[in-house]
């Protein structure tokens, strides 16, 4: 009885961990997209569409969190 109580504590301390990770991954996400969304309603030099560089890193480092939210 006290093993089966043990390995349910230890499944239930996993399931917190990966929740935590998950909302986690999940607020990064939501962060890079309203900086995002923020960049991309200044514009460069008025003209929708051209990227500058920090547009560009934030869309690289959106990929990258997005990729790591779905593993």
């Amino acid at each position: 009885m006290k093993k089966i109580q043990s390995e349910h504590k230890a499944a239930k301390e996993e399931v917190k961990k990966c929740g935590l990770a998950v909302n986690a991954a999940k607020r990064e996400i939501d962060d890079i997209t309203g900086a995002l969304g923020a960049k991309r309603a200044e514009g460069v030099a008025g003209e929708p569409g051209v990227l500058d560089s920090e547009e560009h890193q934030l869309l690289q480092t959106l990929k990258a969190a997005k990729m790591k939210f779905r593993r």
